[in-house]
């Protein structure tokens, strides 16, 4: 392959300059370009010249070649020019954006977007120009598979570089928007997820985010799949722990079945063991408001096992509990209750206002197994019961 100089010293491939110019003029086509079309892949295959000249004939011609085999191959090069150096790379990656910005073939941008993160992941300075290439793509992209690889690529770029993450979030929460693959929500939903780890500086973004995008669902699966990735966002980044709870409890109140409910008690059960007292609260202020059985119920048993921890927080539950025990409609879920207090005296609180709550259920309670329960839950703490219905509380009996 013949050589020329430029005025800058770099060579120049005469032919590969003769090819270009064959391919870049309007009004050919597909048959009269078919030599051209033959030794621009030859040329491709051996290249191995990645100066400026080479790189800006290449971006120039992208703008006018209109076949998708020869526009793919002059983008190949122009990647392996940028790849080269930062300035070599930033010409790259403004032509990517460019094209894929008039770009109607999803197949093309998909590709492009590829050697955009190919470019940002070469040169960082270069990340934010990459990602916003990319997000050109994402966002009127409606093919499946397209879609998922400019994803990938822009999931690739924000998580190595913090300036591009913004971007790539709100790229993300974009398609989560429109997206109505299961499977893909609960990918993007992780995705957010582990951007904000990596970030946590960008934890409220990405929380409100999946807050948005839990308001409308309505199927199980990916509900908890949301939850979760919210209790682990907050659970990452403390500073954004009430919003987190706020939207869990929020999502757990509005959930339309019992995987939703479940994916978000679970959630806050996971946060009740790092950050007990807020969660606590959150519930108290749930049981306070009603809502469904379903609901009441996980808040119960959250509570429990917050019980468990130790002194401060079981203190908390058994007040939370035994204000909510008499205004419990559900025969169920009052027996909960009981056993949740008979956890908070594990811990060593004060029994006697157990016993006192205990006591003034059995004077107006009618179903069986949640009065035998609570009198198994009186005698274990030394109150002396009559058998049958009668309450007569007497002394315990001295050993």
């Amino acid at each position: 392959m013949t050589d020329a100089t430029s005025a800058t010293g770099d060579a120049f491939p005469v032919e590969l300059k003769e090819t270009l110019n064959r391919l870049s003029k309007r009004g050919l086509g597909m048959s009269e370009t078919a030599e051209e079309r033959r030794n621009f892949g030859l040329i491709a295959n051996n290249f191995n010249n990645a100066s400026l000249p080479v790189a800006t004939a290449l971006a120039e011609a992208l703008e006018n070649i209109t076949d998708y085999g020869s526009r793919w191959i002059a983008a190949k090069m122009l990647r392996d020019a940028g790849l080269k150096n930062e300035k070599q790379g930033e010409m790259a990656v403004f032509t990517y954006l460019r094209e894929i910005s008039r770009e109607k073939d999803s197949g093309t941008r998909y590709m492009f977007s590829n050697l955009a993160r190919d470019i940002g992941l070469k040169h960082p300075a270069l990340a934010v120009t990459a990602a916003t290439a990319i997000a050109c793509a994402l966002h009127v992209e409606t093919d499946a598979f397209s879609r998922t690889t400019e994803k990938n690529a822009i999931v690739a770029v924000g998580m190595s570089s913090e300036a591009a993450a913004p971007i790539a979030l709100a790229s993300l929460g974009k398609v989560l928007q429109t997206e109505t693959d299961i499977t893909q929500r609960q990918i993007l939903s992780g995705e957010i997820a582990m951007m904000a780890a990596e970030y946590p500086q960008q934890s409220a973004a990405a929380l409100n985010i999946l807050k948005d995008a839990a308001e409308g669902e309505t199927n199980g699966a990916v509900a908890r799949r949301f939850a979760r990735d919210i209790g682990l966002i907050a659970l990452n980044n403390p500073n954004v722990l009430s919003l987190a709870i706020n939207t869990l409890s929020t999502g757990m109140r509005n959930a339309s079945n019992i995987d939703a409910t479940s994916g978000y008690a679970n959630a806050l059960r996971d946060l009740g063991e790092r950050h007990p007292m807020s969660v606590i609260v959150a519930a108290e202020t749930s049981l306070q408001m009603g809502g469904g059985d379903n609901q009441r119920r996980m808040n119960i048993l959250n509570l429990s096992g917050i019980a468990a921890l130790g002194h401060a927080e079981s203190s908390a539950v058994s007040r939370v509990l035994m204000d909510t025990l008499p205004k419990e409609n559900d025969s169920y879920h009052r027996r909960l209750i009981i056993k949740g207090l008979m956890t908070c005296i594990q811990s060593r609180i004060d029994e006697t206002p157990v016993k006192d709550a205990l006591t003034q259920l059995l004077v107006t309670e009618k179903d069986r197994e949640t009065r035998e329960d609570a009198q198994r839950a009186l005698r274990s703490l030394g109150v002396v019961l009559p058998y049958g219905n009668v309450l007569k509380l007497q002394p315990a009996m001295k050993a």
